[in-house]
């Protein structure tokens, strides 16, 4: 098998960054923490769009406007959480 063909089926399955699907068909979100290795839970979700756009809120918040995003032109305004708890976080994703 092709490197291309396997990367092609890996977008299909996993169509933005920083969720995934579970087993029985929910998506979820997740973000690694900076500078840790642990990651913030951002929730499950009914569709992908859901759990990529909880995502962008997140890494927004997180490394602010260089963040990438996987719906650039929804960008947020400028504004950026004085408290970068996971639960600050995670409450701002939802």
């Amino acid at each position: 098998m092709e490197a291309g063909s396997t990367k092609k089926r890996e977008r299909a399955e996993k169509p933005y960054k920083g969720i995934r699907m579970r087993k029985w068909g929910k998506w979820v979100a997740e973000i690694r923490e900076p500078n840790k290795r642990s990651r913030i839970w951002l929730g499950s979700y009914s569709t992908p769009v859901a759990a990529a756009r909880a995502y962008d809120t997140a890494v927004y918040y997180l490394r602010g406007p260089s963040a990438r995003l996987n719906f650039p032109e929804l960008l947020m305004g400028e504004c950026r959480l004085s408290d970068l708890s996971a639960a600050s976080i995670r409450k701002k994703s939802y």
